[in-house]
């Protein structure tokens, strides 16, 4: 049996080239229950292009990836679509705890 090769479709692509990819797929699953859900978080991953850091690398990389779907895969993304799962911003709890912890201690150091 041959192995089935896989193929980036968006391989040496800049934003503008691969959104026109992104709006296509997106036109594919308009009529999946999910899709409201799904394209605000589309949004917030073109928006934070723009920015630097983490987000901006995981945005990249989540909108590449749904480039890369195939209609059925992408169909079943929608169809069960969690709102905020393609929310590059989101932090793990541990993190928020520590981001909370790092906000405490620099306001009572700021007060001394």
């Amino acid at each position: 049996m041959k192995k089935k090769e896989y193929k980036d479709v968006t391989y040496g692509m800049k934003y503008k080239e691969f959104s026109k990819i992104l709006s296509r797929k997106m036109m594919l699953v308009k009529d999946c229950k999910g899709y409201e859900k799904f394209k605000a978080d589309i949004k917030i991953l073109r928006d934070s292009r723009e920015n630097c850091g983490n987000a901006t690398l995981l945005a990249n990389h989540w909108m590449r990836s749904i480039c890369n779907m195939s209609k059925q895969e992408l169909i079943k993304l929608v169809d069960n679509y969690q709102e905020g799962y393609f929310n590059p911003y989101q932090f793990s709890a541990e993190q928020e705890e520590t981001n909370l912890n790092n906000e405490n201690e620099e306001e009572e150091e700021n007060e001394l």
